[in-house]
């Protein structure tokens, strides 16, 4: 028994270290170097990339999930339809746009071949958002626009400036926007390469320090970033601390009641570890008034059964001995009380959860051993939970399941071929119905 709780410690101990990572801020999208050079072959190279944004606090926003909430208004007029709640995050380019641009289209083309035109990009906008359509797609955007510049004596003349939307629509498509970025790259790339470089320049820019200092002095109403992204007070009326909802959770998997086989030998300790080990089904449904804490009402199913078929008992004082059926079946099912916490990580798309509850069990067990025999008793019972959950949709999500608990039944109802009566146990020798389980479990958050 030792040995389970010491591992459930570790087991919580684990999941603690991970709360510790928890981060908050923007959404970073790390934007990869490509594995080859794409643009080999093109009459030219990219040398240079320049942030040329007006705004570049950040690229835009994502909508990180929370939870589903009831629409009131529909309801009064008679309809049942699910309004998204989520938590808005203004997102960046991991190391910022300039570093990961750079890093990113420069590597495109071979950095060997100086025979070749060199030109300089800049990007005058990149920005993305996320939008639900619908409770099971999403819609996402990335709009980029970029600027060809060569060197001339005057400075850098302007040859093309290209723009380019990509847009899909998916199940959860949040992880997806570095690929949606270095697709509007390539296509913008590849409309530069049929533009060609023999273009009469657009316009002229001082080179170096003059050219950020324009930059920096440009004025535009296309300051898409300051404008979309809200601010501190719209996004704290996002969030769902402020609401009510209903955290419901099913889990299912393996379990094992603890015990002491060790002074056992033979078929007496093989039938008892392999009736130690069972499954378990886990089902929940908590009130949640704010985002981190709820209460509400647990059960839990825990069974084992082992058959031996037809076996031989040696009765070594009567010198006897005699065949029979030797097999077992024990079923706990647990009604409880409780409150659960929650601690939420990774842009709050990720939480651990910790649960205590408190209620009663029922102890059943059918065996035969020669002869039927029966046993059922209750008892009070308290368990504890642990799980790592994280979210592929903003109302649903999945996670890894530990828990702990069970009872100490000393009152049983006995049946033995037939015959019954109640008996009482000494706590020495009480039932005890505590088992640990691990598992993987299934979630719906509904506001």
């Amino acid at each position: 028994m030792k040995t389970k709780i010491y591992l459930l410690l570790n087991f919580l101990c684990l999941l603690l270290s991970m709360a510790s990572c928890a981060q908050s801020g923007s959404y970073e999208i790390e934007l990869s170097a490509p594995n080859y050079p794409t643009f080999q072959n093109a009459p030219f190279i990219i040398t240079e990339v320049i942030d040329e944004r007006v705004g570049k606090a950040s690229i835009g926003f994502v909508q990180l999930p929370a939870a589903y909430s009831l629409d009131r208004r529909s309801f009064l007029l008679g309809h049942l339809r699910m309004a998204p709640k989520t938590i808005l995050r203004p997102a960046n380019l991991t190391g910022g746009v300039q570093y990961a641009m750079n890093n990113y289209i420069t590597r495109l083309f071979d950095p060997g071949d100086t025979s070749k035109l060199e030109i300089i990009v800049g990007v005058k906008q990149l920005f993305i958002k996320e939008e639900d359509k619908g409770l099971t797609t999403e819609r996402c955007t990335a709009d980029l626009q970029l600027s060809f510049y060569k060197k001339v004596d005057e400075g850098l003349c302007l040859l093309q400036t290209t723009n380019k939307r990509v847009e899909e629509k998916k199940f959860s498509l949040t992880y997806e926007y570095a690929q949606q970025i270095r697709t509007a790259i390539e296509e913008s790339i590849r409309d530069f390469i049929l533009g060609g470089t023999n273009q009469p320049c657009l316009q002229i820019k001082d080179s170096g320090d003059s050219l950020e200092k324009q930059i920096t002095n440009e004025s535009s109403e296309d300051d898409f970033v300051s404008s979309n992204l809200p601010n501190r007070k719209q996004e704290d009326k996002l969030r769902p601390d402020r609401g009510h909802s209903l955290f419901t959770q099913i889990t299912s998997g393996i379990s094992n009641l603890p015990g002491n086989y060790e002074d056992q030998k033979g078929l007496e300790k093989e039938f008892n570890e392999k009736l130690s080990s069972g499954q378990f089904i886990d089902g929940s449904v908590e009130y949640f008034p704010k985002l981190t804490w709820g209460f509400g009402l647990n059960a839990n199913f825990f069974r084992s059964a082992v058959h031996f078929g037809e076996v031989i008992f040696v009765d070594t004082i009567a010198n006897t001995q005699t065949t029979g059926e030797l097999s077992d079946d024990i079923a706990i099912s647990s009604y409880l009380a409780k409150v659960g916490r929650r601690f939420n990580f990774n842009h709050d798309r990720s939480f651990i959860y910790l649960g205590a509850s408190l209620g009663l069990n029922r102890y059943v067990e059918n065996g035969v051993f020669i002869n039927p025999i029966s046993i059922v008793g209750h008892s009070y019972c308290s368990r504890l939970q642990m799980s790592l959950n994280t979210m592929f949709k903003p109302h649903m999500g999945m996670g890894i399941h530990g828990s702990y608990g069970g009872g100490s039944i000393q009152n049983v109802y006995v049946t033995i071929d037939g015959f019954s009566r109640n008996i009482h146990l000494d706590k020495s020798d009480a039932v005890e119905t505590h088992h640990l389980d691990f598992g993987v479990s299934f979630f719906a958050l509904i506001f």
